[in-house]
């Protein structure tokens, strides 16, 4: 039993020199946090006392402090400096008409994915790959096109671009043939699909059967069941009835007639009252319509100037109302009725007999004065007599008045 014991207690003391090896040798050193040992460390199988081993950092990783070597000692390693970080590859590099999208960021390991512009599709890899060597995967943008130019039936291309297959945004402008109307958009573009948009169609407009309307009678129309587009139909309405809105109706690019007019009955309202005068017949209805007629007559010492018989028209309006005016100037009686015609005739009268009154005045006051005088002058006989005989008469004045002296 002692011995034994005895042999244990041997084995455990020598154990510590049996796992060095030789004395003050160190095993191959464990390392932490992504550092590796170098090439030619790895190829090392002994470590004596006093040798350096060099460190590194392992693939995708970088110094980030720290020394590159440790040592041993006694069978020990020194302690470990060097520390490593993930290596930052930074954005990746630009591709024309590419962005990136960069969910966990650019250092090692981490993945990015191209995203292209509109109109343009990726070729190559979906994603890029942060490894030791920097980014991995290629792609690019290539423009997308849409194809030939499509074809449409009926219709007429007025523009786009000069060449074959057209490209993303490119746009074809169409319209159609006569006599077919254009059912959708047409301006026709190809999309970031890679497809062209909805494209249209040229179609033959028709209408619905000819609306009928009320009191109307179609005047003209196309001899066909179905009506076209810019096809018109003519109507006129029935007698004693108007016509409201545009009898031209069209049968329009939508399918649908143009909007439809109506024939409402022609009414003039009340019956005109005409001062002075009698209504001799009308029809028994309080408002008039068209052709309707009313006549009249004046009352007593009043004639009628104008047509007595007045007539609702068919623009709801009366024809010509006459006028009752009186009779002679004698009874003219100025009353709320007078007659204007009248009264200018009786006003242009007694201009005419003033005027004449004043005239007749001048002559007396001025002209027959004027004319006896000079009759007077001839009866006198001054102008017969001579000088000779008129110095004699003033001599035998003369002496008379000297004989008769004081």
């Amino acid at each position: 039993m002692r011995m034994k014991m005895s042999l244990w207690t041997l084995v455990l003391f020598l154990l510590p020199f049996v796992s060095r090896g030789n004395a003050g040798e160190c095993q191959k050193p464990v390392l932490e946090d992504n550092v590796v040992l170098t090439e030619s460390a790895i190829l090392k199988n002994k470590f004596p006392d006093g040798s350096d081993v060099i460190l590194e950092c392992a693939k995708g990783y970088v110094r980030h402090n720290g020394s590159y070597t440790i040592t041993c000692f006694s069978g020990q390693w020194s302690k470990q400096e060097l520390t490593c970080k993930k290596k930052d590859c930074g954005l990746p590099p630009p591709t024309p008409n590419m962005k990136y999208n960069i969910p966990n960021g650019t250092l090692f390991g981490a993945y990015v994915t191209p995203v292209c512009n509109p109109g343009y599709r990726l070729q190559g890899s979906s994603h890029k790959q942060c490894l030791s060597s920097g980014w991995i995967g290629k792609s690019k943008c290539l423009l997308i096109t849409c194809g030939k130019i499509p074809e449409i039936p009926h219709s007429i291309i007025v523009s786009h671009p000069s060449k074959e297959s057209l490209d993303f945004k490119d746009v074809v402008e169409y319209r159609c043939e006569d006599k077919y109307t254009l059912v959708g958009n047409g301006s026709v573009v190809c999309q970031e699909n890679g497809m062209y948009s909805s494209i249209p169609q040229c179609k033959v407009v028709t209408c619905e059967e000819i609306p009928e309307i009320p009191h109307s009678i179609i005047v003209s129309h196309p001899s066909k069941e179905s009506l076209e587009f810019k096809d018109i139909i003519e109507y006129r309405c029935e007698d004693k009835y108007t016509l409201v809105g545009n009898g031209s109706v069209v049968c329009q690019e939508n399918g649908n007639y143009s909007s439809l007019p109506q024939c409402q009955v022609v009414t003039c309202g009340e019956f005109p009252e005409i001062p002075r005068s009698i209504i001799v017949s009308r029809p028994i209805k309080e408002s008039l319509e068209f052709k309707d007629v009313i006549e009249y007559r004046c009352e007593d010492k009043y004639t009628l100037v104008g047509n007595g018989s007045v007539v609702c028209q068919e623009n709801g309006n009366f024809s010509s109302l006459p006028q009752c005016q009186v009779t002679s100037l004698e009874k003219w009686d100025v009353s709320p009725y007078w007659n204007p015609s009248a009264m200018e005739n009786v006003v242009v009268i007694v201009i005419i007999v003033i005027a004449t009154i004043l005239v007749l005045v001048v002559i007396i006051i001025f002209v027959v004065p004027y004319y006896l005088k000079r009759r007077g002058s001839y009866d006198t006989g001054e102008e017969d007599k001579t000088k000779g005989a008129l110095k004699q008469a003033n001599s035998y004045s003369y002496k008379q008045a000297q004989y008769k002296g004081p």
